[in-house]
């Protein structure tokens, strides 16, 4: 199932690069939680909408998974990263126009071949930095 898995996870990718969000948010049960570093969201749609509200943020995203591997219980696991330019509000904040990398982690948990549960461990500061939505101290 592995395979199926990893496969999944293939074609998520490629659909989020496509902003294909209806089709990269198939990959999720109805009810899956996501963690992204502290936002949680709950059920499918609110990962598809918060796919588009990323992509309105950051139009020219370009994602990287370097690499994956299987855990055991049903887990997959990604190291992957996004390059992309802040060229729409994010989190309350006007286009700066700065590029940003962000770095991140993501462990899957599936039940068949939909995610259950989602955890992604990422590198925030750069971006917020980049942003503005975090100001340097004095």
């Amino acid at each position: 199932m592995v395979n199926g898995r990893a496969a999944r996870l293939a074609q998520f990718w490629d659909d989020m690069q496509r902003s294909d969000f209806g089709h990269a948010a198939e990959i999720y049960a109805a009810d899956a939680t996501v963690d992204l570093s502290g936002l949680e969201l709950h059920g499918r749609d609110a990962v598809r909408e918060h796919m588009e509200s990323f992509r309105r943020s950051f139009p020219d995203v370009s994602y990287t998974v370097h690499h994956r591997a299987e855990l055991p219980g049903d887990k997959v696991i990604e190291e992957w990263s996004c390059v992309a330019t802040h060229d729409g509000e994010f989190m309350g904040r006007p286009a700066s126009g700065n590029s940003v990398r962000l770095n991140a982690a993501t462990v899957y948990e599936f039940e068949g071949e939909h995610v259950t549960r989602e955890r992604s461990y990422m590198d925030t500061s750069r971006t917020m930095l980049k942003t503005g939505v975090l100001q340097k101290a004095p």
